[in-house]
């Protein structure tokens, strides 16, 4: 008997074995990314509100994760040099990239191009907000609602220029949307991001501004820029004195910008999910909300597979519209 029982636990040593080593892994997994900081890559420059909420994430994430938590601004090509960097960058979760719905039209945009594929390139960790898209003048502009622009547009043909935080990307589109729905004439000039854009309005070289609404708030609440218009459905509750593109007569070009976070592909689910729980902590927190309303960011969380229908999602809605507008990158 004593035997039999030595053969059978004998038969279940390389079970056990196995056991060990794939409980080994899963812990190696773990353990991982805890040794290093984590950064946060960026695809826009350094001061806009894509910035701004990378950086209260950064600062909130570290104690949760009990690490570390940096920014890296590589602002480039609409968000795209940023993403082809990360796709290739260690997939043991030390880094991770705040990608925005304007790298969606991006990507279409400019297929081409691309060298890396948004959807099975990266993991996604979690949806964090979502703000409106806005079109703005300076404080000292004639223009002040979008019947002005509209005609100013007709009596400016081609001497009228609106810039976007990047050729190609989702204020690019909207604006041209706008132009052909509106029949207005005006050129585009892109921008590496929201900082310099309002900077040139601030300045005066820019007539109009096509960006998010965050990027421009500041400036809003402080009288130096003139919000025309948002292109939300409806009018933000974090903004309720700005109208809407649809209460001024204009059809056809809603859309609002979503922000999150994503993973270079093959990054352990253990530690994707680490990241988007503590995510989901960090966006609970009365100081975040707070923060970000100054940005107009809404509280948009959503975990990893949800988050990962939204980006296909994305690319069935604005392959179509990329194809009637025809935009070309200038």
């Amino acid at each position: 008997m004593k035997i039999l029982s030595f053969l059978r636990d004998a038969r279940l040593l390389p079970c056990l074995a196995t056991a060990a080593l794939l409980a080994g892994s899963m812990t190696c997994a773990l353990a991982q990314s805890p040794n290093k900081p984590l950064t946060i890559v960026v695809g826009y420059a350094a001061g806009g509100s894509t910035d701004y909420l990378a950086r209260v994430v950064a600062e909130k994430l570290a104690t949760p994760l009990g690490r570390p938590v940096i920014v890296d601004n590589k602002p480039g090509a609409g968000g795209r040099l940023a993403a082809s960097q990360v796709k290739n960058m260690p997939a043991d979760g030390s880094v991770v990239m705040l990608t925005v719905s304007p790298l969606v039209v991006q990507t279409i945009v400019n297929a081409k191009t691309t060298n890396f594929d948004l959807i099975t390139d990266f993991v996604p960790i979690a949806n964090m907000v979502s703000t409106p898209l806005a079109v703005v003048v300076p404080s000292t502009s004639p223009i002040k609602n979008i019947r002005d622009l509209i005609e100013y547009g007709k009596t400016h043909k081609k001497d009228l220029g609106y810039g976007t935080s990047g050729a190609g990307g989702i204020g690019h589109l909207s604006a041209e949307r706008l132009g052909k729905a509106t029949s207005l004439d005006w050129v585009h000039i892109p921008y590496k991001g929201g900082a310099p854009l309002s900077n040139d309005l601030l300045g005066g070289h820019l007539q109009v501004g096509v960006d998010a609404l965050g990027d421009f708030m500041e400036f809003h609440r402080a009288g130096k820029i003139r919000v025309l218009a948002t292109f939300s459905p409806e009018r933000s509750p974090l903004a309720p004195e700005l109208s809407t593109l649809i209460e001024q007569g204009v059809s056809g070009a809603n859309t609002e910008l979503w922000f999150g976070l994503v993973a270079p592909a093959k990054t352990p689910d253990a530690v994707v999910k680490q990241i988007q729980n503590a995510v989901a902590k960090i966006l609970e927190d009365p100081d975040v909300v707070s923060r970000l309303s100054k940005i107009v960011a809404r509280i948009d969380y959503l975990p990893s597979a949800q988050f990962g229908q939204r980006i296909k999602q994305e690319f069935e809605i604005w392959r179509p519209v990329v194809r009637d507008a025809g935009v070309a990158i200038n």
